[in-house]
């Protein structure tokens, strides 16, 4: 299990810098979809 978790951190850390870019680019889903919002910030952390 440690290994596959290793590799999924890259994954991760390359779609996180994504993420601010597409809600920049829809706020009115972000505003519709608050919920989304704090799930953003645990999958960068995981």
């Amino acid at each position: 299990a440690a290994p596959q978790t290793s590799l999924k951190l890259p994954r991760i850390s390359s779609t996180a810098p994504r993420i601010p870019t597409v809600s920049a680019r829809t706020p009115s889903v972000a505003s519709r979809a608050p919920s989304a919002a704090p799930r953003t910030p645990s999958t960068a952390l995981l």
